[in-house]
């Protein structure tokens, strides 16, 4: 049976391979294939339920929930602005291996990055520069270049599904090993940097810059698990 969203234009419809619903910030997974209709009777202005108003998100599939849902993506380096650590937070053992899948709701040119920061936050870093989809750089062309891969400890996985074409609602998974440390306040970042022609000069810092989008999941690494 598919499963009915709600009340936001633009969105529907629209067939996932794994659904979530979010109404007043609470996440509902979905496990099996849904369709979002919107019928317009089942809302009302305070109680909103919106299909996937992001771009990629882990939320979407069906190993993680993310610190901050599927709506907030755009800042660095968690998707909101003074981001702050939650309660949704994930127990594994040092070195152990898991996998990680999201879905990219709207198809960009472009790749994955996984990182993560044994203390907080602070330790990710944005590359210093993307390498464009299916063209070569420009003449003089700012912050072009080979993508600037692995550029700091904190990453571990780079430059992972690139494509140059646009696979709307495409469901990635990646088997992350987790540094052999044992942490209470560690976060495993997952950004998505867009490569496409429309997008450059790359400039991640400006105001309006939408190069890159972000999620983070929360996480604690306890020997014994």
């Amino acid at each position: 049976m598919p499963v009915h969203g709600a009340c936001v234009a633009g969105y529907g419809p629209v067939t996932f391979p794994a659904c979530s619903l979010m109404c007043n910030a609470r996440i509902a997974p979905r496990s099996r294939p849904c369709t979002f209709a919107f019928p317009p009777a089942c809302c009302s202005a305070s109680a909103r339920v919106r299909a996937a108003p992001t771009h990629f998100a882990v939320d979407l599939s069906d190993t993680h929930v993310s610190r901050h849902g599927p709506g907030e993506i755009k800042n660095p380096p968690c998707g909101r602005p003074d981001s702050e650590r939650g309660e949704k937070v994930q127990t594994y053992a040092p070195g152990q291996t898991i996998t990680v899948s999201w879905v990219e709701y709207v198809g960009h040119p472009g790749y994955y990055r996984i990182a993560f920061d044994k203390d907080g936050d602070d330790d990710f870093r944005n590359p210093a520069n993307i390498a464009p989809a299916g063209r070569s750089c420009a003449a003089g062309e700012p912050n072009c270049g080979d993508g600037d891969f692995y550029n700091n400890d904190a990453v571990l996985i780079d430059n992972f599904g690139r494509h140059d074409d646009t696979p709307s609602g495409k469901r990635y998974s990646a088997d992350v090993k987790l540094p052999d440390v044992e942490c209470e306040n560690c976060t495993l970042q997952i950004i998505q940097l867009m490569t496409e022609l429309e997008k450059s000069p790359y400039n991640p810092s400006a105001e309006d810059a939408d190069d890159i989008y972000y999620q983070c999941i929360d996480l604690k690494l306890q020997a014994g698990r």
